[in-house]
Order: structure tokens, then C-alpha cells, then sequence
């Protein structure tokens, strides 16, 4: 129940949307059966996107202590917020560094996990006014990262919105704006990168199994849409990314592909 005394926040705000759905669900509808294994797949995401409102996933994200006359109480870093509607996420996050940082790690933490499971997202983040408390949420920039992921992320991506760029005052390349979290794309849109060095989920094993599971799936559907230009596009951009951070991991030092591991960058 809102109270009388709640206000509206200037808050940072993403809006993530799973690629695909509506046709995913068509699929699902008309095969009509309980050992789908789609069906199954897609339970399994939109289940872990509702209890990541509710209380982290795996273990609280980026955590802060905060001392109490109770004792230590943990908090995350950011005062991140989140609410789950359908086939979509949104996540609110103080205005600050900090609460960049918050609402970073969680979209990087969604778009691994639900990767794992072949299910890619798109989306974007901005900054402005916003009422955001549990399943309540309104405000002009809600609003515009609900329009700018329906026109300008066009492929699975989560774009900045370029009027909160100057926010950051920073050189690309500092923090969050560094290589690995945040690049600048072709058209001239920052969006934050998929595979974080060592993000991934627990249930995956190990990093690199994680790498071998994604690349099967983007691979799957570069051979699935083929003939269908329009949605090639967005699995082609997302083979271009996978491979870019590849390489660019490689060029640190911090990963050496052997000859069995090359299956990873497919040309």
C-alpha cells in the first residue's frame, strides 16, 4: 500500500526485454505439450527473473554493511530495485555511481544467466523521475526506457541512453565505462556487454563450460534463421560481440585457446 508521505526519485532505470518472446510463446501454444522442452526452458528463465526480485539469486550482489543497534544488516550496493512483469525486468538504482554500479551488476547478472539458456535480451537504461516500490512502479523515465528498448536497442543489447551519457563525466575506458562492462557500437549507442570476465552461473560448472553452452546456442540460431534476414541480424550481432570479447581477453593475457577451445571463435 503507498503512503501518503512517498515521493518520486530521481533514479537510474532499466528496462530489459527477453528477444523472441511472442514468437517463443506462439511455439510453445501450438505444440501444446508438458514435456516441451522450450516450454520447460522458458519456465525456468521467467522463474528465475520473479525470485531475482525477491531476494538475489545465488548470493546478494555487491553487498554493503550498513551497522545497526540490531547489529550489521546487508544491503546491495545501489539500493537496487526490481519488478517482473510477463517476458520483461525492470530494474531501478540510486542516481550515483553506486547505484550504476548496482544496476550494472544485476542486468549483467540476467542476461548471463538467461544466455546459459539460449534466451538473449535486449533493452536500455536511463535516468529521471520514478515512483519504484515492490510491484508499484510509474514515471517519465520508466516511460523513456520503455520506448528507447522498443526503438533503438534493435539488437540484443541494453543501450545507454545518450542524454545520461555526460552523467559520467569519464574517458571510455574508466570505470563502468571500461572494455569489458560497456562498449560503443557502430552506431554510436554505449551498451553494456554480455559476457563479464567470470560472470556466469553457478549451475554452469565453470567459466568456460559456460562459453562452450553459449556459443551452441548463438551458433543454433545463426544455422535456425538463415533465411530469415531480420532476425539473423540480431544473432550475427550477438556472434560479433561474443567473439570481439574473446579476443579481446586473449590480447590481456587472461585466456589462452587451445587448439580444441578455437571452436569458440567461429569464423
Amino acid at each position: 500500500m503507498l503512503e501518503n508521505d512517498e515521493l518520486m526519485e530521481e533514479r537510474f532505470v532499466a528496462f530489459i526485454d527477453i528477444l523472441g518472446f511472442k514468437e517463443i510463446i506462439k511455439g510453445i501454444e501450438e505444440r501444446n505439450s508438458k514435456d516441451d522442452l522450450i516450454f520447460r526452458k522458458i519456465r525456468s528463465v521467467l522463474n528465475f527473473m520473479a525470485e531475482e526480485v525477491y531476494e538475489s539469486n545465488y548470493a546478494a550482489d555487491l553487498p554493503v554493511y550498513e551497522e545497526t543497534e540490531d547489529g550489521l544488516i546487508e544491503r546491495e550496493l545501489g539500493d537496487p530495485r526490481l519488478t517482473y512483469i510477463s517476458d520483461c525486468i525492470i530494474i531501478s538504482a540510486q542516481p550515483t555511481m553506486d547505484g550504476f554500479k548496482g544496476l550494472s551488476r544485476k542486468i549483467h547478472k540476467i542476461t548471463a544467466d538467461l544466455a546459459s539458456d539460449g534466451i538473449f535480451c535486449r533493452g536500455a537504461i536511463t535516468k529521471g523521475k520514478l515512483f519504484h516500490k515492490e510491484r508499484v512502479i510509474f514515471g517519465s523515465s520508466y516511460i523513456r526506457a520503455f520506448t528507447l528498448e522498443e526503438e533503438l536497442a534493435v539488437f540484443p543489447r541494453v543501450i545507454i541512453d545518450p542524454e545520461i551519457i555526460n552523467f559520467f563525466s569519464l574517458k571510455e575506458g574508466q570505470m563502468p565505462l571500461a572494455p569489458a562492462f560497456y562498449g560503443l557500437d557502430i552506431d554510436g549507442f554505449y551498451y553494456q556487454r554480455y559476457w563479464t570476465w567470470f560472470l556466469y552461473p553457478p549451475h554452469a560448472g565453470a567459466y568456460d563450460s559456460y562459453l562452450y553452452r553459449v556459443r551452441g546456442h548463438i551458433d543454433e540460431n545463426l544455422d535456425k534463421f538463415k533465411d530469415s534476414p531480420r532476425v539473423l541480424e540480431k544473432y550475427e550481432w550477438l556472434d560479433r560481440e561474443f567473439n570481439s570479447l574473446i579476443s579481446w581477453w586473449q590480447e590481456l593475457g587472461l585466456m589462452e585457446l587451445t587448439e580444441h577451445d578455437k571452436v569458440l571463435m567461429r569464423e
